[in-house]
């Protein structure tokens, strides 16, 4: 496969973002009704935004893989958790929602992942 031009990134993104946009709604929908979230229903929502980022990127994308295609759902999450969560969560806890908090829940996702899940997987 071949890099994806910015380009070409953002004519993608286009055209997932409202499959994604609709999946999240949804997500939060079912956590809390009232689109009021506190700071743990937002931190057990990112491992799903993460799936469902996955998921559409992995069905719309297939041409994206490998290291390209992770920079890209960390890069979408972290723009979605920012749009999304943060906005629900009470003022005074917005600011430790960065996109390096967010960056650094996506790498605890993934170690997670590659050292717990995945070894039993191959059981």
């Amino acid at each position: 496969t071949r890099p994806v031009s910015d380009s070409e990134l953002a004519g993608l993104l286009g055209s997932i973002m409202p499959r994604i946009d609709a999946l999240i709604s949804q997500a939060i929908d079912n956590v809390r009704s009232d689109g009021k979230l506190s700071m743990a229903e937002a931190l057990a929502l990112v491992p799903e935004i993460r799936n469902i980022v996955s998921l559409v990127v992995g069905e719309f994308l297939p041409q994206i893989k490998g290291s390209s295609a992770y920079d890209l759902v960390s890069l979408v999450l972290a723009v979605l958790v920012q749009q999304y969560v943060s906005p629900r969560l009470p003022a005074v806890l917005r600011p430790y929602l960065t996109a390096q908090a967010i960056r650094s829940a996506i790498n605890g996702l993934q170690w997670a992942y590659d050292n717990w899940v995945k070894p039993r997987l191959k059981k």
